[in-house]
């Protein structure tokens, strides 16, 4: 059951890390280049803050892009592209080739009419690749002071508690094996 335990708390701390070293990662590349999507090895991680795809993603979702020539970009696919204020992912409806390069004809699927400006190559960020649900609620929490504060108390948190587990195992181990010895050296004294 020890072992259990020990196993699960080694992963959680494992997945907060990297969650830790990933959101400062982020959180760096953003403060460095601030007009760009910060990303890591061409994938790059998106907050969904509308429900303009809801059925196929949801307000609180975080969405993996990754980055993608638009010459690849087919209809039905989702894409994200940049506009003035903010980043959109929206499902590819028609392609076209003109003057600017390859531009897209993009609608969210709960939207009722297409977005009113075609989303041109030089805005594309990526193509949909896939969502782990609700996690950008929580990504958004913890790139707030308050936020990153308490996932850094979490992990130390989570690591005193299973140094004291561990250190009390072994100290009852060292216990058990100083009374062995006691015992065998009393048996030795009586023979």
């Amino acid at each position: 059951m020890r072992k259990v335990l020990k196993l699960i708390g080694d992963i959680i701390i494992f997945l907060l890390l990297i969650l830790l070293v990933l959101n400062l990662v982020v959180i760096i590349k953003s403060k460095l280049k601030p007009n760009s999507v910060p990303g890591l090895f061409g994938y790059k991680p998106l907050v969904v803050l509308s429900g303009s795809m809801k059925s196929q993603i949801d307000v609180g979702d975080l969405v993996i892009v990754k980055e993608d020539d638009a010459k690849n970009i087919k209809v039905n696919d989702i894409i994200a592209f940049k506009t003035k204020k903010t980043v959109v992912a929206h499902r590819v409806r028609k392609v076209y080739k003109t003057n600017k390069g390859i531009c897209f004809e993009t609608k969210g699927d709960s939207n009722n009419v297409a977005d009113d400006k075609l989303a041109c190559d030089k805005a594309l960020v990526g193509k949909y690749i896939f969502k782990i649900s609700k996690l950008g609620n929580f990504i958004l929490f913890i790139q707030k002071p308050l936020g990153f504060a308490l996932l850094l108390i979490s992990i130390l948190f989570i690591g005193t508690v299973m140094y004291i587990i561990e250190n009390n195992r072994l100290n009852k181990e060292l216990l058990k094996e100083k009374e062995e010895e006691l015992r065998r050296a009393k048996n030795a004294n009586k023979k």
